[in-house]
């Protein structure tokens, strides 16, 4: 099922799922399952491998129904009980870890014996075990088999032969009314065991993510940074960006720095027709706004989440998380490198972006293609942010010329008109999409508070009762999974894009 990826190719899964290679008698949905699973306990043993989950034989007082065949509806209730019995034992080791960070590892689990055939689906085999269960080649499948194969199960014999025999069907009071319908026996028979242990595996992956390393935290740099939430960025970035009252960054003869170190860019009132400005002039004017802004007032990370790489004190020297930095963009096509050297275009700046690199395991949240989005939407308002400021200044500057004048014609009441009505469609429009995706966060902040509120204590949520296809409930407890909350990171920037008429079905609007 599972598929290799080089691991310079991706840092945020090792495999990828590949729907052709499930196996015919497993549904999508009971595959999806132990791939999840597998991708969490990766996790977990990477990055927390002191967790009870990540060690099977801490988690072994309640043993997990087996993964087998179930016929009638009795057999799947009595494995779905199990699995609920199962799963509340677990939950009480996890509670315990979390309270005291360690966990009292029962002493008829330590002996040898208790371990010498245990084979785990999930964890893999004892090391002394596993070889023995692979001593015949593999080439002799192809034989007869040496033994004898063993008489086949009166259930399974009757339940096959009730599902062919058409033509004779059972009477409704015989034995074939118990059992299910053979289409769906193997998600009856494997979900619930499954979808416990996923259950299980996805809240201790997603504390890992949420306590341990602080994901929150790292979404609300993206968002200050990336989507301009931050006043005071915002603020600065612009005079560096727009304001001509600045000195240029641009070295010529005689230009010296001024004691307060600040210059600009100075974009579209430029002495020199150099554009885009060099990567020494881009250091020189946007060096110190994100660092200054950060730890000015840095939310919820720990040192070692943005550790200094130096002795000094001056912010310009620290290190942001995930090494976030002003960059020049390196995939642009022809065309783009063609629009942004106008620097009267509307694309002047969009050879400039916010680079941040998600490390692991918050990579497995913050994917490639979800950076790839942040900088489309954070392009598309860098974007209206200078067309605010070019139809603010030039009404200014209109306004000024009219009263230095003090003559008011027809022609320059249309002018002026003209400016006006430009800047109440700028920012209506630019308004419009801000408010969009502050929305639009807002919305992603509420749900993340109420999966982060039902990851407190390991409690057990969204397990339902136990009923038919693995249970797994509805509500909280199918969105907790790392693949769910991925699947909501994607939606929410999905939605973004949409606000700003990014998606593809929006072309003829841009």
């Amino acid at each position: 099922m599972p598929s290799h990826i080089p691991e310079n190719e991706s840092q945020n899964s090792e495999f990828e799922f590949v729907a052709e290679s499930i196996p015919k008698f497993l549904s999508r949905d009971v595959a999806e399952i132990i791939f999840e699973s597998g991708q969490s306990l990766r996790l977990l043993r990477r990055f927390q491998p002191e967790s009870p989950l990540a060690n099977p034989h801490m988690t072994q007082t309640t043993s997990l129904p087996g993964i087998d065949w179930q016929f009638s509806w009795e057999d799947i209730q009595r494995v779905q009980r199990q699995a609920k019995d199962y799963e509340l034992s677990i939950l009480k080791t996890l509670q315990q870890y979390n309270k005291t960070g360690s966990i009292t590892e029962p002493k008829d689990l330590l002996h040898e014996e208790s371990h010498e055939h245990v084979v785990d689906i999930l964890h893999g085999s004892n090391n002394s075990v596993a070889p023995t269960r692979l001593d015949p080649p593999i080439s002799d499948i192809d034989n007869p088999p040496s033994n004898p194969l063993p008489p086949i199960s009166p259930s399974i014999s009757a339940a096959v032969s009730s599902f062919l025999d058409e033509s004779s069907p059972a009477p409704l009071n015989s034995s074939s009314t118990s059992t299910p319908p053979i289409s769906l026996l193997s998600t009856l028979s494997f979900s619930s065991p499954l979808t416990a242990q996923s259950r299980l595996l996805s809240q201790a992956t997603l504390r890992l993510l949420f306590k341990s390393h602080s994901l929150r935290s790292h979404l609300r740099l993206l968002h200050r940074y990336s989507l301009f939430s931050d006043g005071p960025f915002l603020t600065r970035l612009s005079h560096a960006l727009f304001d001509p009252s600045l000195p240029s960054s641009a070295r010529q003869k005689g230009n010296r720095p001024t004691a307060s170190g600040i210059s600009g860019l100075k974009l579209g009132s430029r002495e020199t027709n150099t554009w885009p400005p060099a990567s020494s002039e881009l250091r020189l004017a946007l060096t110190g706004i994100l660092t200054d802004s950060y730890f000015s007032d840095h939310e919820g990370f720990s040192p070692s989440s943005a550790t200094s790489s130096s002795s000094s004190s001056s912010n310009r020297h620290k290190e942001l998380p995930g090494n976030l930095s002003f960059a020049i963009r390196t995939d642009m096509t022809n065309d783009e490198l063609e629009a942004c050297m106008n620097p009267d275009g509307i694309a002047a700046l969009d050879f400039l972006h916010l680079q941040y690199r998600a490390k692991a395991p918050l990579d497995t949240i913050i994917t490639r293609s979800c950076l790839e989005k942040y900088e489309k939407v954070s392009r598309a308002l860098m974007r209206g942010l200078r067309m605010l400021f070019v139809t603010r200044n030039s009404l200014r500057e209109r306004t000024a010329a009219l009263r230095r004048r003090r003559r008011d014609t027809k022609e320059e009441a249309t002018i002026q008109k003209f400016h006006i009505e430009a800047g109440h469609f700028v920012r209506s429009v630019f308004g419009f999409i801000e408010g969009r995706v502050r929305e639009i966060w807002k919305e992603f902040e509420k749900r993340l508070d109420v999966l982060e509120e039902g990851l407190e204590g390991y409690e057990l949520v969204g397990s339902g009762d136990g009923g038919g296809g693995g249970g797994g409930g509805e509500g909280r407890g199918q969105r907790q999974s790392v693949r769910a909350l991925r699947d909501l990171h994607e939606e929410i920037l999905d939605s973004m894009l949409k606000a700003c008429f990014l998606k593809r079905k929006q072309e003829r609007v841009r």
